[in-house]
């Protein structure tokens, strides 16, 4: 080494950087093992208006008209399409920020009923979970929900079947006749009826019961090869509306082969438009006037939830 010179000497300096590599390759180790951290503050038990909200959703009818997977192994999301209790059809996420396009979501009440329908009945959360009322989700708890999810809850992504619900955003009349409940009673398709009483239906996730069951209220795929099972002849027709409305055929929900039934005179119902959004409530069979029994009237409280659906 030259004299005066101030360079450390070779061994210093390959002992030098071995040091920082090694600190290096601690520090990212640490990164990596810390655990992930929520994107907006963890709720520790569900708020009383969040509650509510969820007996809404078991006291209302609501359906799931679509579902499409959106997200990577790595993001995982899933985009519903629900249709509310007043018939507007709804778009809701479900990722590690949860949210719909509702006036009430709009308006900062998260989870709105919507999340919480789907949460509950469609993805089948548990009520004692504390992951369904929170604002954001980590992708433990994501991957949790979605891998969990009962086989019924997908039936709604065929492919032609989601092709005509977005299609039907450019269309305010329904042209075809609406499919009515099978009325075969012969032993063939008597044979045929498979029990499934005490199920969920596959569209609206209500219990299918003995009472609906013998008042006609269900409907069966007694189709040639069919699966034979049941859903609410109401959650049908929605159903097989929404597809027939752009000419694609009505399918068992189920099992997708073609629907054996009836024609019904439905010419007058439409597929019209609510406050911004698609409506449904003539080919689902309700009421678009909001029942408000089971919301707390309060002080203000028209002025609040005059929007919410």
């Amino acid at each position: 080494m030259a004299l005066g010179s101030s360079a450390p000497p070779a061994k210093k300096r390959k002992a030098a950087a071995s040091t920082d590599e090694a600190e290096s390759s601690s520090a990212a180790a640490a990164r990596a093992e810390q655990p992930e951290k929520r994107a907006l503050r963890e709720r520790a038990k569900c708020p009383v208006a969040i509650a509510q909200r969820s007996q809404r959703v078991m006291s209302q009818r609501m359906f799931m008209v679509d579902r499409e997977d959106t997200g990577s192994a790595e993001n995982l999301a899933s985009v519903f399409k629900v249709l509310g209790s007043t018939g507007n059809v709804y778009t809701v996420e479900i990722s590690h920020l949860p949210s719909c396009d509702c006036p009430d979501f709009a308006k900062g009440n998260s989870p709105c009923k919507h999340i919480i329908f789907i949460f509950l009945k469609v993805l089948k959360v548990p009520l004692g979970s504390t992951v369904w009322y929170q604002r954001a989700l980590l992708t433990s708890e994501l991957r949790a929900v979605m891998d969990a999810v009962p086989a019924a809850a997908d039936v709604a992504v065929a492919p032609r079947v989601r092709a005509a619900f977005l299609k039907a955003t450019g269309s305010t009349r329904v042209e075809e006749e609406a499919p009515a409940e099978p009325e075969d009673k012969s032993a063939d398709d008597e044979g045929k009826r498979l029990s499934s009483i005490g199920e969920d239906c596959p569209v609206c996730f209500e219990e299918m019961s003995e009472a609906e069951h013998a008042a006609n209220g269900l409907v069966f795929d007694l189709s040639d090869g069919g699966c034979g099972k049941p859903l609410h002849a109401q959650c049908f027709a929605m159903w097989s509306q929404t597809a027939r409305a752009k000419s694609a055929p009505a399918t068992c929900v189920w099992c997708r082969s073609a629907w054996k039934a009836t024609p019904k005179p439905n010419a007058d119902a439409e597929v019209g438009y609510s406050g911004g959004y698609l409506n449904l409530a003539e080919l689902a069979g309700v009421s678009r006037e909001r029942d408000t029994s089971s919301y707390y009237q309060g002080i203000n409280w028209r002025k609040r939830n005059r929007d919410y659906d």
